[in-house]
């Protein structure tokens, strides 16, 4: 679900459309261990999704690629520090968080100083204490939605899609997620 949270949050959508592998890797028969998700969502943008928890040597390697007409952009949770950017006429760039980066430089996505790691810790301890808020808020009576957390409706969104993947997996081909 964190994978589904991430890229909706990255692309502000959600995937209209799924097929999908399931695999077992491990010595549980019964245990669906790696996942294989290519995705269709609105305004033709494709992607994919791979988790895998038999992925030997990858240890949490999670990695977000964004490929466009003008460029790509990398993150590698093991590197979190930096962000490297490619560009179609062949300039690379690398952004790290010591940088210029108004934004990275904020404490709340800095707590530490750079060369120390941080990054996707630093990302969830940020959407937990803006999940804590939000609970706190709802139980005083009071609701101010905070950017980063998403409520249910979200999360339904993500059942959504492994359910089509799921189904995806029985059938063989492309399933609608439900909205």
């Amino acid at each position: 679900m964190h994978l589904h949270h991430l890229s909706t949050y990255l692309l502000e959508m959600e995937p209209t459309e799924t097929i999908a592998q399931f695999t077992n890797h491990s010595q549980y028969p019964n245990l669906i261990d790696d996942v294989n998700m290519l995705l269709n969502y609105p305004r033709n943008i494709k992607g994919s999704m791979w988790m895998s928890k038999t992925a030997i040597g990858h240890r949490n390697g999670l990695q977000i690629r964004i490929y466009g007409d003008k460029g790509s952009a990398r993150w590698f949770q093991l590197n979190p520090d930096e962000l490297e950017l490619n560009y179609n006429d062949g300039r690379r760039e690398i952004l790290d968080r010591a940088g210029q980066c108004e934004y990275a430089n904020q404490f709340r996505y800095n707590r530490m100083k750079p060369g120390h790691p941080t990054g996707f810790v630093e990302a969830f301890s940020n959407l937990y204490s803006d999940i804590h808020m939000e609970l706190s808020l709802f139980k005083a009576g009071e609701r101010k939605n905070k950017d980063y957390v998403f409520g249910l409706e979200q999360a339904s969104h993500g059942l959504n899609l492994f359910l089509a993947a799921k189904l995806s997996v029985e059938s063989g081909s492309w399933e609608k997620i439900e909205v």
